[in-house]
């Protein structure tokens, strides 16, 4: 036995009882052209507990073990004359990803910091397949408010053409047609047209099958993560995509859910983990009872060995100096008393009913629903109770016809926002500032408070109730005249809108991945700005300040969504909830 790269290379003759055992070590394969079976190194003590003293080490025990401790991602030859083909110089570390990395591995994951220009990368990377003639046409899949964005970056910053595949179906076989021609070196579709009901299904997918006919040479599929559940048919469809360069652009790498990174590589490399995931989630999960219940932390690394040659990461700060400065404030705001009133009240309930339900968690408690759906009221009222009026929810609605309705009573938050941008607005009428929040109704709301000092065509709302058309509107009038963008989570991916450099996040995300990518929209090569300025609005004594203490900072992720670094996948289990719902005390959690 010898290493070979980052694989253990195995020779012996023909043996059926070794063949046997070998396929009982994670990460096998074997290799027809040379006769050899092929282990991840990994796996090298997976290999001494089948084989033992059988085993002869060519390369040493210590040897092995090293390069298991420095495995990183492959990189090959860097061609710095891929600038001259571009109208803007591209940045050199993406370069190094477009000439080093995507075409040199082939079947792999970009997973830049946000910000960093992954879709630029891939550009470079097509581009230097294409001069050496590897590549005529490539194939991206994105979603689809992402669609027109990617054919703007083509002809930004390239010669090469795109044609996106969208309206009625009839309208979609037409471009289909004209997608193969040479004229076009680039089609665009989103992750929706990939929808595939199975082989035993009588329903076709006709854009599916279309796709399929157009000879690509390269995918590209954007925000990678839209692919880990392994269950949609949109997935099932992607699976049936391939091609000689596969490149999956994520800025949230999937590194604590070992089995949503075993679906996506699935996809774009299956020789990494192996195509059945039952070994694979024995390897990482802790299983009781059949089932598996946690992630064996210890074999974390074992993972990652894995993964690094096929995945290349950078954050900003390490690979330049082009980027903004950010400063991150907590805006801590009182509750009036109607609004501190009604958060206690569904807060209790929501306890109570958590309490009821110790022996099925999931049981929905008579008319006024789960504590879990109540849950949701808490966050609606640490913004506005004025919120419950436009709640599915009849224990909302009930709360809202008899404590808020008619009433007379202020939103804090809101308030904050119309003063601030009031002053930032007086000092720097130039000045565009971008708004998060998670209610299409709280948008509506916060621009209806903002046209006391804006005209109607300076506040714009982005929600995913918009098609894609008025989108790109919005976006294109925001870049120009307009000054204030209010976006619910579906402006949270992909859009590049540095020509903000202040983000107010009125809410918290419960998944602080999800703020990473808001900050990420304004945090991005070649924003104009040294200095981006985030508030976060947190309701005082709320739900909002248990989820910064308990998500945000015990955890020790505000620095991690800073840094595009926030990694871990909140779950909302019944003990996370029950400590979320109880009261805080003289600074201290309250177990009542």
């Amino acid at each position: 036995m010898y290493l070979e790269g980052y694989e253990l290379i195995l020779r012996f003759p023909f043996s059926r009882e070794i063949n046997d055992r070998i396929k009982k070590v994670f990460g096998w394969r074997f290799d027809g052209a040379t006769k050899t079976w092929r282990v991840h190194v990994a796996s090298v003590d997976d290999l001494i507990n089948e084989f033992g003293t059988l085993l002869q080490f060519n390369t040493s025990y210590d040897e092995i073990k090293s390069t298991i401790d420095n495995i990183s991602p492959i990189l090959g030859p860097v061609d710095a004359t891929v600038a001259d083909d571009f109208k803007i110089p591209p940045y050199d570390y993406q370069i190094i990803a477009g000439t080093g990395f995507l075409p040199v591995v082939k079947k792999c994951i970009l997973a830049d910091e946000v910000g960093l220009g992954k879709t630029n990368s891939a550009l470079i990377g097509f581009n230097a397949l294409y001069k050496r003639g590897l590549a005529k046409k490539a194939l991206v899949v994105c979603k689809a408010s992402l669609k027109s964005q990617w054919l703007s970056e083509i002809h930004k910053f390239t010669d090469f053409e795109g044609i996106i595949i969208e309206g009625t179906p009839t309208k979609r076989l037409e471009l289909y047609e004209k997608a193969k021609s040479n004229d076009y070196q680039f089609v665009i579709v989103n992750y929706d047209l990939l929808r595939y009901e199975g082989k035993r299904s009588k329903k076709i997918n006709i854009d599916l099958e279309n796709i399929l006919e157009i000879e690509c040479q390269v995918i590209i599929a954007d925000e990678l993560h839209k692919i880990k559940n392994s269950k949609t048919k949109m997935r099932k469809g992607m699976l049936r995509l391939d091609a000689p360069y596969k490149w999956g652009l994520t800025g949230t790498p999937i590194e604590n859910k070992p089995e949503d990174l075993f679906n996506i590589m699935f996809w774009i490399n299956p020789e990494v983990f192996g195509r059945n995931p039952i070994p694979f989630k024995h390897r990482y999960y802790v299983y009781e009872y059949g089932h598996p219940t946690d992630i064996k932390q210890h074999m974390l690394p074992d993972l990652k060995a894995r993964i690094a040659p096929y995945m290349l990461r950078r954050y900003k700060r390490d690979v330049s100096s082009n980027f903004p400065h950010i400063s991150t404030d907590f805006i801590f705001i009182d509750m009036n008393e109607l609004q501190a009133e009604v958060h206690e009240i569904i807060r209790k309930n929501s306890l109570k009913l958590l309490e009821d339900t110790e022996e099925n968690k999931d049981e929905e408690i008579s008319k006024r629903g789960s504590a879990f759906g109540n849950f949701t009221l808490l966050l609606q009222v640490a913004d506005t109770p004025e919120l419950l009026a436009y709640s599915s929810s009849s224990f909302g609605q009930e709360i809202y016809n008899k404590k808020v309705k008619n009433k007379s009573f202020s939103a804090p938050k809101i308030e904050w926002i119309h003063d601030f941008l009031q002053e930032r607005n007086g000092l720097n009428p130039e000045a565009k500032t971008l708004i998060f929040t998670r209610s299409d109704k709280m948008a509506e709301l916060v621009k209806r408070n903002l046209l006391k000092i804006f005209n109607n065509d300076e506040v714009l709302t982005y929600t995913g109730k918009l098609d894609n058309k008025k989108r790109n509107e919005l976006i294109d009038s925001f870049k120009k005249e307009s000054k204030v963008l209010i976006c619910t989570e579906a402006g949270a991916e992909g859009l590049n809108l540095q020509v903000a450099d202040v983000i107010i996040n009125i809410d918290l995300p419960f998944n602080p991945t999800r703020l990473t990518q808001r900050i990420g929209r304004i945090d991005r090569a070649g924003s104009e700005f040294d200095k981006i300025k985030v508030f976060n609005l947190v309701s005082k004594d709320s739900i909002d300040e248990r989820i910064l203490d308990l998500i945000y900072k015990k955890q020790g992720l505000i620095d991690a969504v800073v840094e595009g670094n926030a990694l871990r996948d909140i779950k909302l289990t019944k003990g996370l909830l029950q400590k979320l719902l109880r009261a805080k005390k003289g600074g201290q959690d309250n177990e009542e």
